[in-house]
């Protein structure tokens, strides 16, 4: 079941990853990305609103976010770093509330 879920989308990225080396200096290519970037940019905070909506946010939860805000605007800290650091920190975070 694993590989039926991240085969086709590993396969599109490395297919595509090939074609974008090829074609990513384009000024086409560049103005389509100009023209697209506001769009997703819409996107990721119409989802981030609909998630924040429907969490439970707490106090441990707005301290990971607020860190890993920090992290990444500020620190310029690339992600790969940052999720599973806020992940271990929630880990401890809510296994401390649970036994307190």
């Amino acid at each position: 079941a694993s590989v039926a879920i991240f085969l086709p989308s590993a396969l599109l990225m490395m297919v595509l990853g090939g074609l974008h080396q090829r074609v990513g200096q384009s000024s086409w290519v560049k103005a389509a990305y100009q023209g697209i970037r506001p769009c997703i940019v819409g996107l990721v905070l119409s989802a981030a609103l609909l998630l924040a909506r429907s969490s439970h946010a707490d106090a441990v939860a707005l301290v990971i976010f607020l860190a890993a805000l920090l992290a990444t605007v500020r620190f310029k800290l690339d992600t790969i770093y940052v999720v599973p650091v806020a992940g271990l920190i929630g880990f401890i975070g809510y296994g401390i509330l649970a036994a307190g």
